[in-house]
Formats: structure tokens, sequence, C-alpha cells
């Protein structure tokens, strides 16, 4: 969903050089976004724009991308894949993104994929559409190693804190899960912190 500068400039914050990353075969970037809405061509030399949103046009040109990776553990970073559910023939479900996610998995070291669960979304399940993406992120949080997710706080708005970051684990012998606060600053810095801190 987020465009290539928006990971530049994200991966950057932490030290990370995404251009020299990319320039030794250690990064690339899919646009899997606006191949579909503007027909805009890849920025980068490393980057690659998805011109279909069939399940095996994406899987093919991902695995294409992680095959060209010259690093022994890859790192495979999904964002949005859920926004396939909408933006998609009628013939992409999501058991179709979960087994397409499942190849996906079996060529990295390490997935990381973020979904809207938003209630609204997961609970209602009123529309066809509702319904595939609440069994997508559901069938993907119950499969995962960890769950990192946001919510707003119970109480309402507060000036300090943005909202409760909570992280849950599934592999044995890890604690349940921890929540912590966090702040999202005018300026785009974000602080985490535990309670009463």
């Amino acid at each position: 969903m987020r465009d290539s500068t928006f990971w530049r400039e994200g991966a950057g914050r932490m030290g990370l050089d995404i251009d020299h990353m990319s320039a030794n075969g250690r990064f690339v970037f899919v646009d899997g976004l606006s191949g579909q809405i503007s027909g805009t061509n890849a920025t980068g030399k490393r980057e690659k724009v998805l011109r279909s949103t069939r399940v095996n046009d994406v899987e093919r040109e991902i695995g294409q991308a992680l095959g060209e990776l010259r690093t022994q553990k890859r790192v495979l970073i999904v964002d949005q894949i859920d926004a396939l559910l909408a933006i998609s023939e009628d013939d992409v479900t999501s058991s179709k993104l979960s087994s397409m996610i499942l190849s996906l998995r079996e060529r990295a070291h390490s997935t990381i994929l973020t979904l809207s669960a938003d209630s609204p979304l997961v609970h209602s399940q009123t529309t066809m559409l509702e319904r595939e993406h609440a069994a997508l992120a559901l069938g993907q949080a119950h499969g995962a190693d960890r769950v990192l997710s946001l919510r707003m706080l119970d109480t309402g708005t507060a000036k300090d804190v943005s909202g409760v970051m909570r992280i849950t684990s599934n592999i044995e012998g890890e604690e349940g899960g921890k929540e912590y606060l966090y702040f999202v600053a005018s300026d785009g810095s974000v602080k985490v912190f535990e309670r009463g801190t």
C-alpha cells in the first residue's frame, strides 16, 4: 500500500540505507498499488510494479523478487495484502490469499504481514468482502508466531498517549502477551512506554 519513499524514509530513521541495500541485492521493493490505480512504472532499478491483481501473478512477481535477493535470510514484508480482496476480481478469496502467503513464506526466513483488523472489518461480517477479510485476518493471526496490534485507548483520547500496542506470542515457552502505550508526535516520531512510566 505504501510507496517506496515511505519505506526508504522509515528505514532511514532506523539507520538502514535502502538504496545501498538495493544496489547490493539485499532489498527489493514490489509496488502492489500504483500499477493498479495509476499505471505508474517503478522508479528504481530494484523496484517492481504489479500489473495484475490475480493471485498467481502476484505470487509469481513477489517470488521472482525474493529469488533476486543475494542474502541467505530473506525477510518478506507484505503490507496490506488484504487490500487485494477489495481491489481485485471476484475470484480472489481469503483462502487463495492464505495459500499464496504460505507459498511465499516457504521462500523466506521470516514474514511480516500488515493487515487491517479494525472492529468494523472483523466483527460485522455482513457482506462477502467483510467475511473474506475477517477470514484472512483471523486466519493469519492464528497462524502467526507473534501478533502486534494497535488500538485506541478504551477511555478515549489523551494528550500524551495515542493508543495501546499489544504484542501476543504464540510460541511455546514465551510469555502470552504484553501491552505498551504509544504516542505519535506531530513530527511523526513515536514513543513506546509501559503503563505508569
